[in-house]
């Protein structure tokens, strides 16, 4: 299982927490759970952030914090559909309605997520 970070488990959007939860009870329900996120992985060391995205967290120190312990795969932007299939990912969860439909195009079941998730459904 995977999990998108921003505005999926992490964000000022108020579905987050509960998120975050279902993350949590895939893990202790014994599911390989891991991090497939579009960020760059070379713009998550350093002071990148600091600078130009000051409110931005580290998906490693958001992890941390809340104490889960789960890979992180960075896509630098390209869609998800290709890494989920080669990492052996059944099911993606995103708030992304182009992400969902990369998943979906290569077999992974593709849950949309936040409040857009309508037009993802209703366009299938």
């Amino acid at each position: 299982v995977s999990f998108d970070f921003d505005e999926t488990i992490c964000g000022p959007v108020d579905y987050c927490p509960f998120m975050l939860c279902l993350l949590k009870n895939h893990l202790r329900l014994g599911d390989t759970v891991m991090i497939l996120t579009a960020r760059m992985e070379k713009r998550e060391h350093g002071d990148w952030y600091k600078e130009f995205n000051p409110t931005r967290i580290p998906v490693k120190e958001y992890l941390k914090q809340h104490g889960i312990d789960v890979p992180v795969v960075y896509t630098n932007h390209d869609p998800k559909g290709p890494h989920a299939k080669r990492l052996g990912v059944d099911i993606h969860y995103d708030n992304d309605a182009t992400e969902i439909a990369s998943c979906r195009e290569y077999g992974v079941i593709g849950i949309p997520i936040g409040y857009d998730h309508e037009q993802i459904v209703a366009g299938d």
